[in-house]
């Protein structure tokens, strides 16, 4: 008897204990990662629609100029609310992505509050629109709000607007800035440094790496040190020809990150200019308002102007995007010179 109840003791089958914290938070990630990808491709190809609603829209505005024209424009501009309203929806992802992937930062918590408040605002607009549902309670509510409730939807619709298209133009100016900073280095450090090599930027090579080895503990520069002490070594073997043509393609190298850099800076500086006439209207809005003229209209050629900038911006930015390709430099290697 003692024996089968020690065979059973043994041969009791062993359950696997599961850890549903590592569950969870593996199911966390992949669902970041799925919401992610989501809203980068959304955002990819939300591109092309509304740089084409965007220019529709100017063009509607231009013949609206002439009142024989514009009495049959009523169904092209209410096109262009619908569109508008459904591409902000589709960018809302991006804001939606922002809030699971949080980060703790004042310019992405502005962005992902505007963006999430455009996106609930033109799913409103669209429910309104369709009669899907009864808004109006939602839309009298906004209309009380102190001061700014004589607004689109209560104020929120322009100031989510300025929330989000100032801080992305501030981080552009950031990037305009970083850019700038990068593309000196670039011309005055290393298109400088590979316009002519000699043994003497060798040296100076060879004390950059060995400073990071010994005294920064950078472990990773080990090999490069090895092998400038290398090249130092068997300078007076090398070939000339052999050494021009090394030093012509690191030189490539750089000039070619220059100028996809230069191209970069480019199309910054067109998506600035564009985010400045978007914020410039609605700050004319909501300072108006807030200096007790009320709801003023923006002058129908100012209004003509800034969509006509904003649309000649956005086109050659797309046109400028799409001509920049991935540079595709392969790594210049130094050791067939002193094998």
């Amino acid at each position: 008897m003692k024996q089968r109840a020690v065979e059973g003791v043994v041969n009791q089958p062993n359950y696997e204990k599961i850890n549903f914290s590592e569950q969870l938070q593996a199911g966390w990630i992949s669902f970041q990662g799925g919401v992610r990808r989501v809203s980068r491709t959304l955002d990819e190809g939300i591109q092309v629609p509304n740089l084409v609603v965007r220019t529709f829209q100017v063009v509607v505005t231009i013949f609206s100029m002439f009142p024989q024209i514009d009495i049959y424009l009523e169904i092209p501009k209410q096109l262009c609310k619908d569109a508008k309203n459904f591409t902000n929806i589709l960018r809302g992802f991006k804001s939606v992505d922002g809030v699971v992937n949080f980060k703790l930062q004042f310019k992405a918590i502005i962005l992902n509050i505007s963006g999430l408040t455009m996106m609930v605002l033109s799913v409103i607009s669209v429910i309104d629109r369709f009669h899907l549902l009864n808004v109006t309670v939602i839309k009298v509510t906004l209309t009380v709000i102190p001061i700014i409730g004589v607004l689109p939807f209560g104020g929120l619709l322009p100031l989510s607007i300025i929330g989000l298209v100032g801080t992305t133009l501030i981080m552009g100016l950031e990037k305009q800035w970083k850019m700038n900073e990068t593309a000196n280095l670039i011309r005055n450090d290393k298109l400088a440094y590979w316009s002519q090599l000699d043994l003497g930027k060798i040296q100076q090579k060879i004390e950059k790496y060995q400073y990071r080895v010994e005294h920064e503990q950078q472990n990773e520069y080990v090999g490069k040190l090895g092998q400038w002490r290398a090249l130092a070594r068997s300078w007076n073997h090398i070939r000339r020809e052999d050494l021009e043509k090394f030093r012509w393609a690191k030189e490539s190298k750089w000039q070619t990150k220059l100028n996809k850099l230069e191209q970069d800076k480019v199309s910054t500086w067109l998506s600035m200019i564009t985010h400045i006439t978007v914020v410039s209207r609605q700050i004319f809005l909501v300072g108006a308002v807030l200096s007790g003229f009320g709801l003023v209209a923006i002058p129908f050629y100012v209004n003509l102007g800034f969509d006509l900038t904003g649309m000649r911006c956005d086109l050659g930015n797309y046109f400028i995007k799409k001509s920049i390709r991935p540079i595709q430099v392969s790594s210049v290697s130094m050791a067939w010179l002193y094998d």
